[in-house]
């Protein structure tokens, strides 16, 4: 190829890069950046859609498009600046390359509502994924994804709710929830301290400290001289004697079991549960379960973190542990 197509070729490649990554983001999380002041919310949303490479799609009834509003975001995704500008009374959805603007209407007797945000670093703004949410009481739970954005059905019948929010490393957090209606809240996690406490010796390199060490004697001791006595009959744990088989090899026969565990666990045990049961440290507990299948029972997708008193499993159960009884009907699964 010539140098001078070479050349072509690579500068209508770099040309193309920021659609093809946009093309990979989801819309709702593509980061937008806007500085206005007193400007068009019509005006506003134009801006949006140039900068997210999308387009909108809405009646222009229920939303008052001539309103105006300042607005400071600095790479935030389009949903949180979304939610900002209409604070919750705009609900919307993706469909292809548009986002759709619909009237966000509440019920008059809300049986069930929607918390939705971002997780976040406290001290770097950016966001956590695979956080978890969840209800101690309800067992209700919800993960955050690789954006860091979460979405939590929460039902009014167990108000006031107090949730938890927790990840490794950094600081568990609770909300209290009063109120059955839809909303929508960012949380900020403090990371945790690291201890740092060693320090490097200090190496002294002065000529007074050499010759202070160079007048010190180190007595020689005679070690005393073992002879290995030599066994009138042989040892019978010697493996050179008696070899083990390597098929009954216990060491060998741990780790294949260990690696059936772990390929049967990412089999029946869910992405979601593998995810809380590393997130909560919580001794949460219930006096009985109920499962058909590891994901599908009475523990929901906070099974790894539970101990149960008693535990009764169609088929597979799984659980953080069993104090009394278990009973399954193929395989029981206990993390503890």
């Amino acid at each position: 190829m010539p140098t001078n197509l070479k050349k072509y070729f690579v500068l209508y490649f770099i040309s193309f890069l920021p659609f093809f990554v946009d093309a990979q983001t989801p819309i709702l999380e593509r980061p937008i950046s806007i500085k206005v002041s007193d400007e068009k919310i019509a005006e506003v949303l134009e801006l949006i859609a140039k900068q997210g490479n999308f387009s909108f799609s809405y009646n222009s009834e229920i939303i008052d498009i001539n309103s105006r509003i300042d607005l400071l975001v600095v790479n935030k995704p389009v949903r949180e600046v979304l939610n900002r500008i209409f604070k919750g009374t705009i609900s919307f959805k993706t469909r292809n390359q548009y986002i759709i603007l619909q009237k966000n209407e509440q019920p008059s007797v809300a049986k069930s509502f929607v918390m939705t945000g971002y997780v976040l670093d406290k001290l770097t703004d950016k966001p956590l994924g695979k956080v978890s949410i969840y209800d101690r009481r309800s067992l209700v739970s919800a993960i955050s994804n690789q954006y860091g954005f979460y979405r939590i059905k929460l039902s009014a019948s167990q108000l006031p709710i107090r949730l938890t929010v927790s990840r490794p490393d950094y600081e568990q957090q609770s909300i209290l929830i009063k109120l059955p209606q839809d909303f929508y809240q960012d949380i900020e996690l403090i990371p945790l301290k690291k201890d740092n406490n060693f320090v490097a010796p200090i190496e002294d390199n002065s000529i007074e400290h050499k010759d202070s060490l160079s007048n010190i004697r180190i007595p020689l001791e005679i070690l005393p001289i073992n002879t290995p006595k030599v066994p009138e009959f042989p040892d019978i744990t010697d493996e050179s004697i008696f070899p083990t088989s390597p098929l009954f090899d216990s060491t060998l026969y741990e780790s294949r079991w260990d690696k059936f565990k772990k390929r049967l666990g990412r089999v029946f045990v869910s992405r979601s549960q593998r995810i809380n049961a590393q997130n909560v440290n919580d001794s949460l507990s219930r006096d009985f379960q109920l499962s058909v299948l590891p994901f599908l029972g009475t523990n929901r997708l906070l099974s790894g973190s539970i101990t149960n008193k008693y535990s009764v499993n169609v088929l597979m159960g799984y659980s953080g542990g069993v104090s009394k009884l278990e009973i399954g009907g193929l395989l029981n699964g206990v993390r503890r």
